[in-house]
């Protein structure tokens, strides 16, 4: 309007202008005055077009926007009305119609304290800079299809909350507080951000899914009484013991960190029945879900552990699909669990070990397992059929006992760091194919054995435990070293025993109680303990051929020697024992033993004292 007085003056100076320039100058001055003024007259009318609608939007413009939106207050509610306000710094007592036609909220929404229901289905505000509305009456929260973000907190804490909807809602920027409400699930839907902290303690919650929730500002959830971490879609510390949630879904996070625990609590078992691995491709943690209410588990996309897994003790878990997991880095244990088949598919090294004992196991499939950090256990179980396949290398022991096995093929095995132990089972026989070493004991015992293939075997750290079998011979064909005992008794019907290329014995050699009528010890150099040959009646011929050194003693009780001679033999220093050899005629001792047992009447030469 400024700008149109002016004009206006200006216009008046003209006009006397060209009256001055008439009165002094003749026609020709008018005319040129009267063009002037027209054109001024034009000028005008073009500003007043232009100015007019400007203003008109400036005041427009204005009414959109307005302070403070009171729905308590009917003149606030009446004004938003009038003036089709979409934006507003702040709101009170919310929430009433007029607030859902706005677009946008700068500042807080503060929910009326008797408000039950906060559902924005039908509402319009995209975009809100804070909500509080703790400590009040809501029951159902709905956020519904155009609100996306909160700029800073959302407090809803200590309501009665029971069920709410994330709708389009993305990101909340400050701290997100849920807690001490009714909520028994929570699915963060769209939900992908809290710009500080989550809190969802104090909840009875029996379900958590992370859904599209992928990052939380200072890494820190709170769940009950535990603290989880979530940053950048690893989530990290997740702890379910002393909770109740029963089922829980990791969306479309990629890594697992720290830890994921669901263990009992006291005599009661844990509740967790469902697991959603979701997107998670790595898990960089230890995962311990013992006697849990798990009945099946599936690893859906994930490719690696780099720590361990624990499924123990949970005595309703009927199946485990391991899918494209291709390692774990540290122990796997399947015992105590309802587990028929175990398939480790597309694994191909476990670090540590892998235990799986339990008794309601029919079939194992090792798959592409190649290597076993730790010890490969399997006790108790109802397997008759087992293939090792893949699997080169067990750094620690193999132990299968105590079941229903009646055939075992060693594949690829080529080294054990341990003890190999097939015992108590129900084998005929065994193969050790190219297997080349065990640096403990090879314990055979209580099977069904007639014949072992001992294969490319030529060390054993420990003993060889052949007793309580149906063996008929012995072969003991490319050991040789064997570093503590080698013991066979309970097989009466061997008749024949070969020790190939066994150079030594650690400590004792003991053939007790078999049908043997000759011995021959071929390269055998030295046993560190006692030679044991009791109770074979027909026992008549025992060559030491090689045997120079016996760290033990001499044991032929019951035997059936005429004559015995310790020929070739240069380090011997124990006790000599040929009692109830009845045909015994004489005793060549070399001068070696500490004392002798004879039956009376015996020649004795170059030996000791009796014992």
């Amino acid at each position: 309007m400024a700008q149109h007085s002016s004009s206006s003056s200006e216009l008046m100076e003209m006009k006397e202008t060209g009256r001055s320039a008439h009165a002094g100058g003749g026609s020709a001055g008018g005319i040129s005055g009267m063009k002037l003024a027209l054109a001024i007259l034009v000028s005008l009318a073009i500003v007043a077009v232009v100015v007019v609608p400007i203003a008109v939007v400036t005041s427009q413009s204005s009414s959109s926007k307005h302070g403070t939106l009171d729905c308590a207050d009917p003149d606030s509610r009446a004004s938003i009305l009038k003036n089709a306000i979409t934006e507003v710094i702040t709101v009170e007592n919310c929430c009433c119609e007029e607030f859902k036609q706005l677009q946008r909220v700068e500042g807080s929404v503060k929910l009326a304290a008797s408000l039950t229901s906060f559902d924005l289905t039908d509402a319009n505000v995209s975009y809100i800079g804070a909500l509080e509305g703790s400590n009040g009456q809501l029951i159902a929260v709905d956020f519904g299809n155009a609100l996306t973000k909160i700029e800073a907190i959302l407090d809803l804490r200590s309501n009665s909350i029971s069920s709410i909807r994330f709708g389009a809602l993305t990101s909340v920027g400050g701290f997100m507080l849920l807690n001490d409400n009714s909520l028994s699930a929570i699915d963060f839907g769209n939900f992908s951000t809290v710009g500080v902290s989550l809190n969802v303690s104090g909840n009875p919650l029996t379900s958590f899914s992370f859904s599209n929730l992928t990052h939380v500002g200072d890494d820190t959830i709170y769940v009950g009484p535990n603290i989880w971490g979530l940053t950048d879609g690893t989530v990290k510390s997740v702890a379910l013991d002393n909770s109740q949630i029963t089922a829980i879904d990791f969306g479309r996070n990629t890594r697992l960190g720290s830890y994921f625990t669901a263990t009992d609590t006291g005599d009661a078992r844990n509740p967790l029945q469902s697991v959603g691995f979701g997107d998670i491709s790595v898990i960089d943690a230890f995962i311990v879900l013992t006697n849990t209410s798990l009945a099946s588990l599936d690893f859906s996309s994930v490719t690696d552990i780099t720590g361990s897994l624990d499924l123990r003790y949970s005595s309703s878990l009927t199946s485990v699909d391991f899918g494209a997991l291709a390692a774990i880095g540290d122990y796997l244990y399947l015992d105590s669990t309802n587990l028929t088949s175990i398939d480790l598919a597309s694994m191909a090294s476990i670090g540590g070990s892998l235990t799986m004992s339990t008794d309601s196991v029919t079939s194992v499939d090792f798959g592409a397992l190649t290597s076993v950090g730790g010890d490969l256990t399997m006790v108790s179980t109802a397997v008759e059929t087992l293939d090792f396949a893949s699997i080169a290398t067990v750094a620690g022991s193999v132990t299968i006992e105590n079941s229903m096995l009646t055939s075992v093929s060693l594949g690829a095995l080529t080294s054990i760091g341990g003890q190999l132990s097939l015992a108590r089972c129900s084998l005929t026989t065994v193969d050790l194919g190219g297997l080349t070493s065990v640096v403990y004991n090879l314990d055979l015992s209580a099977n069904a054995l007639t014949s072992i293939n001992f294969g490319s075997l030529t060390a054993v750290g420990g003993s060889v435990d052949l007793r309580a079998n149906a063996l008929t011979s012995v072969d003991f064909g490319n050991i040789q070293t064997i570093g503590l005992d080698v013991e066979t008794n309970g097989n009466p019907a061997i008749t024949s025993i070969s020790f190939g290329s066994l150079q030594s014995v650690g400590r004792d050699l003991s053939f007790t109680n078999t049908s043997i009528t000759s011995i021959n010890l071929a390269n055998m150099q030295s046993v560190g303990g006692t030679i044991d040959f009791s109770y074979n009646d027909r026992l008549t011929s025992f060559d030491f051929d090689t045997l120079t050194s016996i760290g033990g003693s001499l044991r032929f009780f019951y035997a059936n020697f005429t004559t015995f001679d310790l020929d070739g033999v240069t380090s011997f220093n124990g006790e000599l024992d040929l009692a109830n050899n009845f045909d015994l005629n004489s005793v060549n001792c070399r001068g070696l033993a500490s004392c002798i047992y004879v039956p009376g009447g015996v020649t004795t030469t170059n030996c000791p004292a009796a014992c």
